[in-house]
C-alpha cells in the first residue's frame, strides 16, 4: 500500500491570505492604540492640572496671593509671573501643597534644558517653553504692567496633542498679554481661555491647548 505524501508547506496563495489578514488587523489596531495613548495622556494632564489647581487655591487661602515662579528670581527676575510650575517652589516648601512641582507636560518631548532645568527651546515659533506644566500668575503679570487685577488670577497650560503652543489657527492670539486679559475690554476668560481650548470632539489630535484657569475645573 502506497504511503500518502505529507504537505511540505503553505502555498503562495495561503501565505498571501495570511499576510493580508495581518495587514488588515494592524490597520485597525495601530490607530486605535495610538488613539488610546493620546486619550491616556489627556486624562493624565487634566488630573495633574486639577492637583495643581487645588494646591494653588490652598496656597492662595493661606497667603492671600498666588505663588510666583521663584526659580526666575535668579535667572530672570522680570519673568517671575510666568514659566513652568517646576519653578514654583513655594508650593512644596516650607509647606507641601504638592509633594513635587516637577509635573511634566506629557505632550513635550525630552530635549535640552537650560541651566535651571526649567525651560528648553522647542519647535515653537514663540520660543522657549517650560518642561513642566506652564503657569502664569496673572495678577503679578498685570501688576508688572501697571494694571489692576482681573477676575482670573492664574492659569495653567499644556500644549495638548498637537504639541504646539497656541489655539486653533486663526481663532485666538496665544501671546502672554492675551492670557492676562491685557489690551482688551473683554474679560480674560472669554478670550484665549475659551476659544483656544483643546476639544477631543474635533479629533483626538487637534488644535488648541489643555487649559485651566481660576474658576474653571474639568
Amino acid at each position: 500500500m502506497a504511503k500518502t505524501r505529507g504537505r511540505a508547506g503553505f502555498t503562495l496563495i495561503e501565505l498571501l491570505i495570511v499576510v493580508a489578514i495581518i495587514a488588515i488587523l494592524a490597520a485597525v489596531a495601530v490607530p486605535n492604540f495610538l488613539e488610546a495613548q493620546v486619550r491616556a495622556k489627556v486624562t493624565r494632564t487634566k488630573a495633574d492640572i486639577r492637583s495643581i489647581a487645588v494646591a494653588l487655591e490652598a496656597y492662595g487661602v493661606d497667603n492671600n496671593a498666588y505663588p510666583i515662579v521663584r526659580a526666575f528670581l535668579i535667572q530672570n527676575p522680570t519673568s517671575v509671573d510666568r514659566g513652568g510650575i517646576g519653578g514654583v517652589t513655594d508650593l512644596t516648601t516650607p509647606i507641601a501643597y504638592l509633594t513635587s512641582v516637577v509635573i511634566k507636560d506629557p505632550f513635550l518631548p525630552e530635549v535640552g534644558y537650560d541651566a535651571f532645568g526649567t525651560t528648553y527651546t522647542f519647535r515653537d515659533p514663540l520660543g522657549t517653553l517650560s518642561r513642566t506644566m506652564s503657569y502664569m500668575n496673572i495678577t503679578e503679570n498685570r501688576k508688572a504692567r501697571g494694571l489692576g487685577p482681573c477676575e482670573v488670577a492664574w492659569f495653567q497650560m499644556s500644549l495638548g496633542p498637537d504639541m504646539r503652543r497656541g489655539p486653533i489657527p486663526g481663532v485666538a492670539n496665544p501671546w502672554g498679554a492675551t492670557y492676562a486679559g491685557i489690551g482688551t475690554n473683554t474679560p480674560a476668560q472669554h478670550q484665549y481661555f475659551v476659544y483656544a481650548l483643546y476639544d477631543p470632539t474635533n479629533g483626538t489630535v487637534s488644535g488648541g491647548d489643555i487649559l485651566a484657569y481660576q474658576g474653571r475645573s474639568f
